[in-house]
């Protein structure tokens, strides 16, 4: 019956590599009708692991049965993985958390090129992935010992510490990019080869709120830069600023490269295509959040008007349908008509009116026309009051935890937890703040955001 059954399988699947889980359907009619609702998968299983059918083995054998399952084929590639590593590495050296064995490289064999060996080893040490096959792993040494994980960002700090220097040494700034893997050069330690180190700076970027305040000030002296976006602005900034100071003006061709090796521009800004950035910000709207940066330090930056998705009358009449339903017109950013919503104008349904009412208070949007929103009763200042003074509440806090010169950058959001007071949990304090500084928001609250630490002078550009 079972071998009928195999065959059968096989037919269908071009394979015998059963899951475990596997169980004949009931209502297959390619299987015997005595066959059906077989435990297909507990019989491979056992067949396996436990010699069920142990006369039978050539007969297997000759249909191709595979003796050998995933799981213990995974387990003898980390058995091979790791005694490779030790022979190039040493027996007593740590396998990284994120180590993957890298490609070309005749120290492993091909097979395992590209395979995540530390991931792996860190699954079957201390999390039991595979307990089953502990035997295998001890033949090469392979204990709980050899990962002495103590807690979140073991792994990531002791990456930092040793490879960012080196990535400083040879790059001239801290900026790792997410795809960044440790090559296999001589300028690298050996044992880290491969290592992702891109990556393990990103999982800490996304958990900065979680790491100890100590911690990321160690971080920073390392070099960490917890913003590339900002951080590239930052370029751009004394990229613009160095021209200016050679060349006495910002006509800046768009064609222009700063020039590797020229020791008149900072080392990081080698390479860096100044010319088609400029030119974009000028003439496309790039990076318009920042236009008044810019234009302090001499360009002459074309205006971008902010079109209206739709005509003024049809949002007045989308607020009034919104004002009757909620009994006000504090609308959330994300609120976006019902299209089957017959309340609203048929026109109006599927209106982003969330999105179109934070452009009237942030960008100016229909600025000649707040007469008549005053004339229905909306106010757009209505509830800056508020907003204001949780803002002032997390600026103050936020200089309790940091040190006073710690700047706000962008993407920056309150952690939800002590010494935060409730009421700023989740606040996206970073870009509240750029918007402030930078966009002429809630201006009139500046003596107040001033008075609660907020340094109106400061550039947080630069990470």
């Amino acid at each position: 019956m079972v071998k009928q059954a195999l065959e059968t399988y096989q037919a269908i699947n071009d394979s015998l590599d059963v899951a475990a889980a596997y169980v004949i359907d009931r209502g297959d009619t390619a299987y015997a009708e005595n066959l059906r609702g077989m435990s297909l998968g507990y019989v491979v299983t056992r067949i396996r692991e436990q010699a069920l059918f142990a006369e039978h083995v050539k007969e297997l054998e000759a249909m191709g049965f595979p003796f050998k399952g995933k799981y213990q084929l995974e387990a003898e590639r980390i058995r091979e993985g790791v005694r490779c590593y030790r022979r190039l590495f040493g027996d007593d050296k740590w396998i990284p958390f994120l180590y993957v064995i890298p490609k070309d490289t005749e120290a492993f064999p091909r097979d395992l090129w590209g395979f995540p060996l530390g991931q792996k080893v860190d699954n079957a040490c201390k999390r039991g992935f595979l307990h089953r096959y502990l035997p295998l792993f001890k033949e090469v040494g392979l204990e709980s010992s050899l990962l002495p994980y103590e807690g979140p960002f073991v792994h990531e700090m002791n990456a930092v510490s040793t490879l960012l220097p080196v990535f400083r040494q040879l790059h001239g700034h801290g900026c790792v990019l997410k795809d960044f893997n440790v090559p296999v050069t001589e300028d690298w330690p050996k044992e880290w080869h491969g290592y992702r180190l891109g990556r393990v700076i990103s999982i800490l970027r996304k958990s900065q709120h979680w790491i100890p305040v100590k911690d990321q000030l160690w971080l920073e002296k390392q070099g960490m830069v917890w913003s590339p976006r900002y951080f590239w602005i930052g370029q751009v900034h004394r990229g613009i600023t160095t021209f200016k100071s050679i060349h006495n003006n910002v006509a800046i061709p768009k064609s222009f490269v700063i020039p590797h090796g020229d020791k008149g521009w900072d080392r990081d800004l080698w390479g860096l295509r100044l010319g088609s950035t400029v030119y974009d910000i000028r003439h496309n709207g790039h990076l318009w959040e920042h236009r008044r940066e810019f234009v302090a330090l001499g360009l002459e930056i074309e205006e971008v008007a902010l079109k209206p998705s739709h005509p003024f009358e049809l949002v007045c009449e989308a607020l009034k349908a919104y004002k009757a339903q909620c009994g006000t017109f504090k609308i959330h950013r994300t609120f976006v008509v019902d299209v089957e919503d017959t309340a609203y104008p048929k026109a109006a349904r599927g209106m982003q009116l969330g999105k179109i009412v934070h452009n009237m208070r942030v960008e100016a949007l229909y600025a000649d026309r707040r007469n008549e929103l005053k004339a229905m009763g909306m106010s757009l200042s209505e509830f800056d009051e508020p907003t204001a003074e949780r803002i002032c509440d997390a600026i103050r806090s936020f200089y309790q935890v940091y040190p006073p010169n710690k700047p706000i950058y962008l993407h920056f959001i309150v952690p939800k937890r002590a010494p935060f007071p409730k009421n700023v949990w989740g606040l996206a304090l970073g870009e509240k703040v750029f918007r402030i500084r930078n966009n002429s928001y809630l201006a009139q609250y500046r003596d107040r955001f001033e008075a609660a630490g907020l340094c109106f002078d400061a550039q947080d550009t630069s990470s």
